[in-house]
C-alpha cells in the first residue's frame, strides 16, 4: 500500500462528516440550548425580528403608547394565539417583525389609533433528535437553525448512522405530519441544493446503517 492509498482510506467520507460535525459543535450550541425545565428566575427581553415563530412559543406582546399595555401569549399546536383586543391570530410561521406588522394592522382597524407593536421570544420552540446521534433528546431552537447544526448540537453522529437517510419529521399547518428526507453526506459533498432548516416541533431521526 502507498502513502496515498493509506491517507484515502483514513479519510473516508463518513469519517469527514463526523469530523466536520464535531468541530461545527462548538459554534452551533449558540443557536439552540437543552431543555432544562421552565422559565429563569429573569428573563432578559430580547427582540428578534428575524425568529421565525412556533408551536409553544412564549410571546410577550407589548402595545407601546396605549398605557404600554403587556400581554404574554403560548403558540398553540396549530400556530395561534388569542389576543384581547386582536383576537385569533395565526403567527406560526411568520417572522416577529411579519408579526409585529400583522398584530399593528389589525389593532389599528378600529381599537388603536396608530399602534406600534413589539414581540419578544421569552420562549422558543423546540425539536427532538432521535437514532443515531450521540446525545439524542429535546432542545430549544434559538435563531435560525439547519438540520447540520441541528445534529451538531445533539453531539454529532455515531460511528454507525447512516447519513444518507435522515429523516425530519414535521407537522403542517392542517394538523398532519410530512416527512423530509435529506441525505447529510450530499449536503457535505456540495451535492445537495439547500441545507434543511429546522422548524419548531421537528423530529430528527437518524437511523442505523446495517452496512
Amino acid at each position: 500500500m502507498n502513502p496515498h492509498e493509506k491517507h484515502e482510506k483514513l479519510f473516508s467520507p463518513k469519517t469527514l462528516i463526523l469530523l466536520f460535525l464535531a468541530l461545527a459543535t462548538a459554534t452551533a450550541t449558540a443557536a439552540a440550548q437543552p431543555l432544562t425545565g421552565g422559565l429563569p428566575d429573569a428573563v432578559q427581553d430580547t427582540a428578534e425580528p428575524g425568529y421565525t415563530i412556533g408551536p409553544e412559543n412564549l410571546l410577550q406582546i407589548k402595545i407601546l403608547g396605549e398605557g404600554n399595555l403587556q400581554s404574554t401569549f403560548r403558540v398553540d399546536d396549530t400556530g395561534f394565539i388569542t389576543h384581547p383586543l386582536a383576537g385569533r391570530i395565526k403567527l406560526m410561521g411568520k417572522t416577529v417583525s411579519e408579526a409585529e406588522q400583522l398584530v399593528e394592522n389589525i389593532l389599528k382597524d378600529g381599537y388603536i389609533k396608530n399602534p406600534h407593536i413589539t414581540i419578544f421570544v421569552l420562549e422558543h420552540s423546540r425539536f427532538s433528535v432521535l437514532g443515531e446521534v450521540r446525545q439524542p433528546g429535546n432542545y430549544e431552537i434559538i435563531g435560525q437553525l439547519s438540520l447540520m447544526e441541528a445534529i451538531s448540537i445533539a453531539g454529532g453522529l455515531t460511528p454507525v448512522a447512516n447519513e444518507k437517510k435522515v429523516r425530519i419529521i414535521r407537522k403542517d399547518a392542517d394538523g398532519g405530519e410530512q416527512t423530509i428526507e435529506a441525505n447529510i453526506q450530499d449536503m457535505m459533498d456540495g451535492k445537495a441544493k439547500d441545507n434543511v432548516m429546522i422548524q419548531g416541533g421537528d423530529i430528527i431521526n437518524v437511523p442505523k446503517s446495517f452496512f
